[in-house]
């Protein structure tokens, strides 16, 4: 380039200038301070002035690349700085810029490769070390990626992306009281970070602190009302509260911004699927599950859902891929559990029964009295009455209220007709929670059997007031009106519940029996 006049010397010193103070900026607050002290708009109007007299600027084009980098104009900045790099292919400046533009792009490995050979030339440098760190964090290798953070504040321990960086790395690790005290350093230094005080609202919700949880991540939202990550934490939390039309707006939100986040679709996935939306969840799960396939809480809820739809073998699939991600997860075995009872294979059901109470670390009382219940319950369905008591009443020993076991015990006495023992063991379920509908259904068989069939019909009536396609409820009123003799109530009920069974067998079972005593389903 030919400079013909002292103000061109002056102009291209000016706008170096400003590339050096834009380069410094980056390098010392981790480029987030340039989005809050600088106008991007004025940085690019120099910078393109620069690149305008000589377009194989590669300082300049890093830079530039840098500033698109923060406006979010990733392929923009990507292209900008592939240019620099092909120019000069030891531009730090340029490489650890596009380690963070491969990071935003979630391509990992492309990421890692330009930060290593920056930290091959310079093992010091404090923003490649923070970047690398959160590569690694999304990676999920947790130790290397706090091995870099840690390096990066031992350089500068004011560093609130590093602070942050670490104290989500250590809400990964549930080491809660560690992240707490990074976040709050970290915004002691910067106030008004958003993604700090996110991440903060997510640590708060698993200290099961919700009013401060909300108080962050509502303040981030002020900061930044499109922040992915913090719409999707605050539907997580609105979800865990059972408040799931906030949590779908929420959620629902953060997918329109970025249709692709595979933590948002698991999230929606999971409030599908309490109501009962089992379809929309499987296909928000599908699509989570595509971007990251081994996230076993997205296999166990995909599961959860395939089994609503009575898909057992693609339940077990996803269940057993979980378990492999996971290896004796107690939940995971306790879905698979329960979909061995619901396809019959007993003998499996019991393996993972016996496998959960040789696990269960939950009970001071161990081994878990849920977990005996169920297998109680398991020895119920292989006939086996006998070990099925005992499990039964141990549990109850140790939990007189535990209402699992006190419903199953109940059932087994109804169907061995000691309908005074079921009765105390149903009404005792039911003086602790009225609206039962397997305590009422199961107290309306008894009654039933006894020949009380008003108490049978108040009973049942009001279990599917509660649930109204409850299979079991409706086969017994059924039953109970043709005790009545009022068959076109009986075969209505006994249609319906039919049709709502998903067990083949039970269906021929009862459509055999339905015959037998001239009742045309």
């Amino acid at each position: 380039m030919t400079i013909k006049t002292r103000n061109d010397i002056y102009r291209i010193s000016n706008e170096r200038k400003v590339i050096d103070d834009l380069s410094k900026s980056s390098e010392n607050e981790q480029n987030e301070e340039v989005k809050l002290k600088r106008k991007n708009d004025d940085a690019l109007e120099d910078l393109n002035k620069t690149l305008e007299i000589n377009p194989n600027d590669s300082y300049a084009l890093g830079i530039r690349g840098g500033v698109k980098l923060k406006r979010k104009n990733y392929d923009d900045a990507l292209e900008d700085l592939n240019k620099a790099l092909e120019i000069d292919p030891y531009n730090s400046y340029a490489l650890r810029a596009r380690g963070e533009v491969n990071l935003k792009g979630k391509n990992c490995d492309n990421a890692l490769e330009d930060l290593n050979k920056v930290l091959e030339t310079d093992p010091n440098d404090s923003y490649a070390l923070v970047v690398r760190g959160e590569v690694n964090l999304k990676r999920k290798n947790y130790d290397d990626a706090f091995e870099d953070l840690n390096k990066a504040l031992e350089i500068n321990p004011n560093n609130s992306y590093a602070l942050v960086g670490r104290g989500e790395v250590n809400l990964k690790r549930k080491n809660y009281d560690d992240a707490l005290e990074d976040l709050n350093k970290a915004l002691e230094i910067d106030p008004y970070n958003s993604y700090a005080l996110g991440i903060r609202g997510h640590v708060y919700y698993h200290k099961d602190d919700y009013n401060e949880a909300f108080k962050n991540l509502n303040e981030a939202l002020e900061i930044d009302p499109d922040d992915v990550y913090v719409l999707g934490v605050r539907g997580e939390i609105y979800s865990h509260l059972k408040n799931f039309e906030e949590a779908l707006k929420n959620l629902n939100k953060a997918i329109e911004i970025e249709p692709n986040d595979a933590f948002t679709l698991r999230i929606r996935g999971g409030v599908y699927k309490s109501l009962k939306k089992h379809k929309e969840s499987i296909t928000d799960l599908m699509k989570s599950l595509e971007i990251e396939p081994n996230n076993a809480w997205a296999l166990e809820c995909r599961a959860e859902s395939y089994m609503n739809l009575n898909k057992y073998d693609e339940a077990l699939k996803d269940v057993n891929q979980a378990l492999q991600i996971t290896p004796n997860e107690l939940s995971l075995l306790l879905t698979r559990l329960n979909i061995y009872r619901l396809t019959k294979k007993y003998e499996a059901a019991l393996a993972d029964s016996n496998e959960l109470i040789k696990l269960c670390p939950r009970c001071s009382c161990c081994p878990c009295t849920h977990h005996i219940g169920v297998r109680g319950n398991i020895y119920r369905l292989m006939s086996k009455y006998d070990k099925a008591f005992i499990d039964l009443n141990q549990a109850l020993e140790q939990e007189p209220e535990n209402e699992f076991a006190l419903t199953m015990r109940g059932r087994l006495y109804g169907m061995l007709d000691k309908y005074e023992e079921a009765l105390k063991d149903l009404n005792k379920l039911l003086g602790l929670k009225s609206n039962d509908v397997w305590g009422l259904a199961h107290r309306g068989d008894v009654y039933r059997r006894q020949g009380n069939f008003n108490a049978a019909l108040n009973d049942l009536n009001k279990a599917l007031e509660i649930e109204q396609e409850n299979s079991l409820a409706l086969r017994i009123r059924g039953m109970t009106y043709y005790s009545l003799k009022k068959h076109k109530d009986a075969i209505a009920d006994l249609d319906k519940s039919l049709k709502l069974e998903y067990d083949n067998n039970l269906k021929i079972k009862m459509l055999n029996i339905y015959h037998r005593i001239g009742l045309c389903v």
